[in-house]
């Protein structure tokens, strides 16, 4: 059912990790998820990784942080999302609500461009 919704939260995670940085899984004000790609991409990493809470960032996350543009780091984090959405359905489905708001968020703004795909 979730088959590619990993390769779709993707590019929101690689978007938050550019912004944030090494604070992406902190807890903060978006936790309940902006209507920014960054702050869905932080959402769906926390859904995934679970909220940094103290904690070191895990490495897949890390590797992704210290290289946005690698592959292999996106591969990492996209593989361990997959397997997170395909084992818990309701994770999946709030990941799928995340990027659905944004989403909906940037056609009420009328930037239908943007809903072509990442960019």
């Amino acid at each position: 059912m979730w088959e590619f919704l990993a390769e779709e939260a993707a590019p929101f995670m690689v978007a938050a990790a550019r912004r944030y940085g090494r604070a992406v899984l902190a807890a903060g004000e978006s936790d309940g998820a902006g209507d920014d790609r960054e702050s869905a991409g932080r959402r769906l990493l926390q859904l995934v990784f679970g909220p940094a809470r103290g904690r070191e960032v895990p490495p897949l996350v890390a590797g992704l942080i210290g290289d946005p543009d690698s592959q292999q780091a996106l591969a990492g984090v996209t593989a361990c999302a997959d397997e997170v959405f395909q084992a818990d359905p309701g994770t999946a489905a709030e990941a799928a609500a995340v990027m659905a708001g944004v989403y909906r968020a940037q056609a009420a703004a009328g930037r239908v461009q943007a809903l072509g795909g990442p960019g």
